[in-house]
């Protein structure tokens, strides 16, 4: 039985298509997970969705917070309480024995100097 003799071209020429084929995937394989369109983009998106949906609740929120308050002003049905409220507040005035107390506008605490 003769063994036949393997050149390093014969070998070369085998390996050509598998190592060709595995580069495809490799290629398609980082591209899927890293392209424009990938694993990981999608989950960017999907990131930033969740992060404008929260930031509408809260918009829409203050959006309703502020109707309600310009409703409140109507020439039709003032609230007197907001009214004196805003003027005040606006004009900074404060009557005899009254006890004004600042707040911070963003968290709602009390000032302290």
């Amino acid at each position: 039985m003769r063994r036949k003799s393997l050149s390093l071209k014969r070998v070369l020429r085998g390996a050509l298509l598998p190592t060709a084929c595995l580069g495809l995937v490799a290629w398609f394989g980082s591209y899927g997970l890293n392209g424009s369109n990938g694993v990981f983009a999608l989950v960017r998106t999907n990131e930033a969705i969740a992060q404008r949906t929260d930031e509408l609740a809260r918009v829409r929120d203050e959006r309703a917070e502020i109707e309600h308050r310009v409703s409140l002003l109507k020439p039709e049905s003032i609230d007197p309480d907001l009214l004196d409220e805003l003027a005040r507040s606006t004009l900074g005035y404060a009557a005899e024995g009254e006890l004004i107390i600042m707040r911070d506008k963003v968290s709602g605490d009390a000032y302290r100097p």
